[in-house]
């Protein structure tokens, strides 16, 4: 479940009403789920990088190409782990 809201204020300054959604997110969940089986189980080495060049997933040939286990890897600036 994912959920956002804010609290409307009255005149004085104090919160009057709350405004606010909230949705399941169960299904993108088990798409992300589905995703990681995929890329898990393709014989090619796949990783993919954030606007910042920061690792934010590495599967297993990936791993085994670079030589470096995803947990060194992930969140890790590209041009820091090769510089």
């Amino acid at each position: 479940m994912h959920a956002r809201g804010r609290a409307l204020a009255g005149g004085d300054g104090q919160a009057v009403r709350l405004l606010g959604a909230a949705y399941d997110t169960t299904g993108e969940r088990e798409g992300a789920t589905r995703v990681t089986r995929v890329l898990e189980a393709m014989p090619a080495g796949f990783y993919s990088l954030d606007r910042e060049w920061r690792f934010t997933h590495v599967n297993a040939e990936a791993e085994r190409l670079l030589g470096r286990t995803r947990d060194d890897l992930l969140g890790e600036v590209l041009w820091d782990a090769w510089p």
